[in-house]
């Protein structure tokens, strides 16, 4: 199916093209992803001549419009579906590898020399046309991740991009040798970077087809953000158990405390027995669990045991009180666990009031 019938099927882009005059451009990852697998993503971004103001007043009366970059040219249009739409620019300076000062009065071609990657830098109109300045589609037939013209300035405009450049190459297999060679040189200037953005790159590039391929091409990256190198490869694993391998208190990754607190269970936590991994299943969740009996590699059987029967309250009633009520409720959990639930409610009520009749006794 041509761009062009996707385009037409899509209401909410056709009103825009209108509302521009037809002077706009799908840019980037659509792009892209429309030639790779035919179909058009829903992460749009619209490059167009007209200024942000313009395109406010153009597109406010049909949709909700949002500046969230005006200083970079870019408003969001909501409809079915967001879509950001950017003016022509071009770079003037870049400050510590992280803010540029643009400049909106580009041409199509400078507009894309500014881009990243040449597969990134494929435009096409409503017609469908494709414009590629750069050779980007003959390098995405041959699945190469490779920098617009002169890497080192593309990455000094930006240092992310050395975690970008690692993130496409594993996810298409291929790279520009003069690419590679560019970010381990620069790679020290990763911490220019905010944590933040580290981080999103970082557990993007795990899901990559080729990371254990070509994780060995990242070693001095890997340093650079605090990372452990030496790392062998041990598959099936979730970004975060991937995470748990290369995982350093003082690294560069910003995880949130749910996340940090499911990487340290991963390292710190030990299963000796099916009960273990039961218990740990039914408090961190099965995807912990799956992870953790990978990185081990053990197997145990996780039945779905329901909801456990005894409750505080119960225990309560039957004479416990304070902290005895908690010791006892857990003990009663690991019983019910170790017996694969196939212990009655009455069965466990049984051996609380012997505990309890101990307890007094003592």
């Amino acid at each position: 199916m041509q761009l062009l019938h996707l385009i037409e099927h899509e209401k909410d882009l056709q009103l825009i093209f209108n509302l521009l005059d037809d002077n706009a451009r799908l840019v980037g990852g659509c792009v892209r992803d429309f030639i790779l697998y035919g179909k058009l993503v829903y992460d749009i971004d619209i490059a167009t001549p007209f200024l942000p103001d313009e395109i406010i007043a153009r597109l406010s009366a049909k949709f909700k419009v949002v500046p969230t970059g005006i200083a970079h040219g870019t408003v969001t249009v909501f409809g079915k579906h967001k879509y950001e739409i950017t003016t022509l620019r071009k770079d003037e300076k870049t400050i510590d590898g992280r803010h540029a000062i643009v400049s909106f009065d580009a041409t199509w071609q400078e507009d894309s020399s500014r881009r990243d990657f040449t597969i990134n830098a494929l435009y096409a109109d409503s017609s469908g046309n494709i414009y590629d300045y750069h050779n980007g589609i003959n390098d995405l037939e041959n699945s190469l991740v490779k920098f617009i013209n002169n890497p080192v300035k593309r990455i000094e405009e930006d240092y992310l991009r050395i975690m970008r450049f690692f993130r496409f190459a594993m996810r298409f297999g291929g790279y520009d040798q003069i690419s590679l060679d560019a970010c381990i040189n620069l790679c020290g200037n990763l911490k220019k970077i905010s944590r933040e953005r580290i981080t999103s790159e970082w557990l993007n590039l795990l899901s990559g087809k080729y990371f254990w391929q070509l994780l060995p091409k990242m070693i001095m990256v890997l340093e650079s953000i605090g990372l452990k190198s030496d790392v062998k490869h041990i598959g099936g694993l979730t970004p975060l158990g991937m995470t748990s391998l290369f995982w350093k208190p003082d690294s560069m990754l910003l995880l949130s405390n749910e996340q940090k607190k499911y990487v340290r269970n991963l390292i710190e936590l030990q299963i000796n027995s099916q009960t273990d991994a039961i218990m740990y299943a039914r408090e961190y969740g099965n995807q912990f669990i799956q992870d953790k009996m990978i990185l081990d590699n053990k197997i145990f059987e996780i039945p779905d045991l329901g909801v456990f029967p005894i409750n505080g309250g119960m225990l309560q009633g039957i004479g416990f009180v304070g902290p005895e009520i908690g010791k006892m409720h857990l003990q009663l959990y690991r019983i019910w666990i170790e017996k694969i639930g196939n212990i009655s409610t009455d069965q466990l009520i049984q051996i609380a009031l012997e505990s309890l009749n101990r307890l007094h006794n003592d």
